[in-house]
C-alpha cells in the first residue's frame, strides 16, 4: 500500500511535549499515514526516540511559527508537563483554532489540585488501581489443603496432601 492510500494520508498532527504516551500515540498515527510534526525535544531516551519518532519530523517552533503550524494542522496531541505554565494552553489552542481536534495527555488532568504534579509509571499505576492488584498478587500466597480428617486408625492415616500432619 502506498503512503497516499493509508487511512490518515493528508492529515497533519502536531505533537507538543513528547513523552511516552504522546510518542506512542503519534507513532501509531504516523503509521496510518498522518504527517506528524514533533515540536521540540520529545523527552525520550535514545532507544525510545529511535522507535517512537520514526516517520515524524521534528521542529523547534514557538510563538507565530507554532501558530502557523497549528493553523495548518487537523490534530494536536498536547502532552506538555503542567508542572510549569504552558503557552499556549490546550484551551487557548482550541479557542484560536476551533476546527482542530485537540487532545491533552496528562497524568492528573488540566485543572485541579494535582495538575502540577509530576508523574512516573509507578505513580500512574498506583493512582489508576493497577499497582495494588499487582502487589496483592505477589504478597498473598495461599495454599488450599483439604480439611484434616480425624484419625480413625485406618490404613489411610498419614496419607494426603503435603503439609498435613
Amino acid at each position: 500500500m502506498s503512503a497516499e492510500e493509508l487511512p490518515l494520508a493528508g492529515i497533519r498532527v502536531i505533537e507538543l511535549g513528547g513523552g511516552l504516551a504522546a510518542g506512542l500515540c503519534t507513532h501509531l498515527l504516523a503509521g496510518y499515514g498522518a504527517d506528524v510534526v514533533q515540536v521540540g525535544e520529545p523527552g525520550l531516551t535514545a532507544d525510545e526516540d529511535t522507535y517512537l519518532s520514526r516517520g515524524k519530523r521534528r521542529v523547534d517552533a514557538a510563538g507565530a511559527e507554532l501558530d502557523s503550524l497549528l493553523a495548518a494542522a487537523e490534530v494536536v496531541i498536547d502532552a506538555r508537563a503542567r508542572s510549569a505554565p504552558v503557552d499556549p494552553t490546550a484551551e487557548a489552542i482550541r479557542a484560536a483554532h476551533p476546527r482542530l481536534v485537540v487532545t491533552a495527555i496528562t497524568p492528573f488532568g488540566l485543572s485541579g489540585p494535582h495538575v502540577a504534579h509530576r508523574s512516573t509509571n509507578i505513580v500512574v499505576f498506583a493512582n489508576g488501581g493497577r499497582e495494588p492488584d499487582n502487589v496483592r498478587g505477589f504478597m498473598e500466597y495461599r495454599v488450599n489443603l483439604p480439611a484434616r480428617r480425624e484419625s480413625s486408625g485406618s490404613s489411610e492415616e498419614g496419607k494426603g496432601s503435603a503439609g498435613q500432619r
